[in-house]
């Protein structure tokens, strides 16, 4: 499977790092996550915790921390260049006799790869295989759960300052490719927004509307986030 494109600026996030003194940053959001990784890992409660560490050396592989059920989007978008490192229960029961291939590639991510018991472990471990022991990381502390935050601390000998606004920093300047990207999905938002004032009339609802920006969305390899209209009953 063909691995995934990252747009972030690597240069920038080099500078970036060595003037804040760090050695690597810790993304959780899925917005900084989505940048470093070029996956939509997103989350759906604060148990699960995802994490993408991009060292400062690029001699340095990216590291991924997600759930074993996570998996599955790298099976289906593709695989960086990255160490991933999963925690948590993944049930198989038997074998589908007809497996699609994104199912063949989940199977293979999960054959004999070690299962961490929580994402705090998985997180540790990763900076220990990155050579990371006292250094100082930054963490995007906008989704790291205080739990897990208590035990990285506890356990890790080096500083650990608050890295959002470090990451906010470093996706102030935009390559070429985010700029394009920026380009089409500012082109796709303006005609969704004349499909759907085409479509307002009397009868037509809310829900109606938003439900065909999302299909639009679809159609052109788009993924939308929350859809707001105000056109008519809901």
């Amino acid at each position: 499977m063909a691995g995934v494109e990252i747009l972030y600026n690597r240069e920038r996030a080099v500078t970036v790092m060595e003037e804040s003194g760090v050695e690597a940053v810790v993304a959780t959001t899925p917005e900084n996550i989505l940048y470093i990784t070029g996956l939509p890992l997103r989350t759906t409660n604060w148990n699960m915790q995802i994490y993408a560490v991009l060292p400062k050396d690029e001699h340095k592989k990216l590291a991924i921390i997600l759930p074993t059920n996570r998996l599955s989007v790298l099976a289906q978008k593709g695989i960086p260049d990255a160490r991933v490192y999963v925690y948590g229960t993944f049930y198989l029961f038997g074998t589908p006799s007809n497996m699609t291939k994104d199912m063949e590639v989940l199977m293979e991510l999960l054959k004999d790869r070690h299962i961490y018991g929580s994402p705090a472990e998985a997180l540790l471990t990763a900076f220990s295989d990155l050579g990371f022991h006292r250094e100082s990381i930054a963490v995007d502390e906008m989704r790291m759960s205080p739990t897990v935050l208590s035990e990285i601390k506890k356990n890790y000998a080096g500083q650990l300052p608050f890295g959002y606004d470090l990451i906010r920093k470093i996706r102030l300047v935009k390559t070429s490719q985010e700029i394009q990207r920026i380009r089409q999905t500012a082109k796709l938002n303006e005609a969704g927004e004349m499909m759907m004032i085409h479509m307002i009339k009397e009868g037509v609802g809310e829900g109606e509307l938003a439900k065909a920006f999302r299909e639009l969305a679809t159609k052109n390899d788009s993924t939308t986030g929350m859809v707001a209209v105000g056109g008519g009953p809901r």
